[in-house]
């Protein structure tokens, strides 16, 4: 009897405890269950050039029968390059990204889902991923050339090429040059794309050596973190005072180069000078005549010419020249011209024209007297006929 009660109430605990498997979920039952994907990190800030590196977790409750996660898994956005490289340890796999390119911005790399998948369930696909690359960009960069020569003569030019590179705007101008202490010149600034040419004009400074400065920002781009040229000074170049020349005076061939006296030669006188020519100051005196006499008459051009006509010369017949002194034109530094002798002239010896005399006409002579024929004598009275 009291087997009977205890065999009751062990039916009944079983029967209760079937009730309860009925009715609530066994913790422990495995299901189908997709496969989790998740990154270490999802924002980085690099800039051109660099790597980044994170890590990609896989997990599944029911186990993970293959992740195929690769380098070609790795979908970099447009304008992003860079090398890729995946590695793996057990179900972690190591993403790296080398040598990343790319104009300044953010940038998302996507992970496309099913790149692992769950041992027990035909639909267990890991889940999609991403992370975001914010890149610094190249910073834009301003290089100066070597000044054109790096000696120059006062008054002279000189150039510089500056060359942008990562630039979307350039904004030199002249009033961005600046000059070292004791440096003038006119500035201008020419050129396209890339490239400006500087050129100083009418340059005076130090022989000591000069050097122009371009502060920083005179070129730009959209880089929010390093978006301003650097600034430049140039290599240093001397100014040196230029040894001016003398004006030189030329004597033109004379004009005509023969007369007879009392005639008229004309010469041109030429100044020129690598300065200017201040102020011509030739007068009569400074004409020497040598071997004749003329009456002379300076006219000053304005060209720096003179124009000296010598009228009614005398003088003994052969070669005749004139010498120009020294000191008849200074330029602006005050050198005066250099003394000249011409090209000679020639006087003629003029013949006098000799007129013809005229023929003696001989005395009229008298006429001669036509003999008159004779009479034949009567016979009667000449004694030859015979009669």
């Amino acid at each position: 009897m009291v087997k009977n009660i205890k065999l009751r109430k062990v039916f009944a605990l079983v029967a209760l405890f079937a009730t309860a498997l009925t009715s609530f979920p066994v913790l422990n039952t495995v299901e189908a269950s997709d496969v989790t994907l998740t990154l270490s990190n999802t924002e980085f800030s690099v800039k051109e050039g660099e790597s980044i590196s994170l890590k990609a977790y896989y997990a599944c409750p029911n186990g993970i029968s293959v992740i195929a996660l690769s380098n070609r898994s790795i979908q970099l956005p447009d304008g992003l390059t860079a090398n890729v490289e995946v590695s793996a340890t057990g179900n972690i796999r190591t993403i790296t990204l080398s040598n990343i390119q790319a104009a300044g911005g953010t940038y998302t790399v996507k992970i496309p889902s099913g790149t692992a998948r769950s041992s027990s369930a035909t639909d267990g696909r890991a889940n999609a991923a991403s992370f975001k690359i914010s890149v610094e960009g190249k910073a834009p960069t301003l290089t100066l050339s070597n000044p054109s020569s790096s000696t120059i003569y006062e008054g002279e030019s000189v150039t510089f090429t500056a060359t942008y590179a990562n630039t979307t705007l350039i904004a030199l101008s002249n009033r961005s040059i600046k000059l070292s202490e004791g440096l003038t010149a006119d500035i201008t600034v020419t050129g396209s794309g890339n490239t400006r040419t500087i050129t100083l004009s009418n340059v005076k400074g130090s022989a000591d050596g000069n050097t122009i400065y371009i502060p920083s920002g005179t070129g730009r781009n959209g880089n929010a973190i390093n978006g301003r040229t650097n600034e430049v000074t140039s290599n240093l170049f001397k100014v040196i005072k230029k040894v001016s020349q003398a004006p030189v005076l030329k004597i033109s061939n004379p004009n005509p180069a023969k007369v007879y006296a009392g005639e008229a030669v004309e010469y041109t006188l030429t100044y020129t000078d690598d300065v200017k020519v201040k102020e011509i100051t030739l007068k009569d005196s400074d004409i020497t005549l040598n071997g004749f006499k003329a009456d002379k008459k300076i006219v000053i051009n304005k060209d720096n010419t003179v124009t000296l006509t010598l009228s009614n010369i005398q003088g003994e017949v052969g070669s005749k020249t004139i010498s120009v002194a020294k000191g008849t034109a200074i330029d602006e530094d005050n050198n005066k011209a250099n003394a000249a002798n011409s090209v000679a002239f020639v006087i003629e010896k003029k013949v006098e024209e000799v007129k013809p005399e005229e023929p003696v006409k001989p005395e009229p002579q008298p006429e001669p007297v036509k003999p008159q024929p004779q009479k034949p004598s009567d016979w009667k009275d000449n004694p030859n006929t015979g009669i």
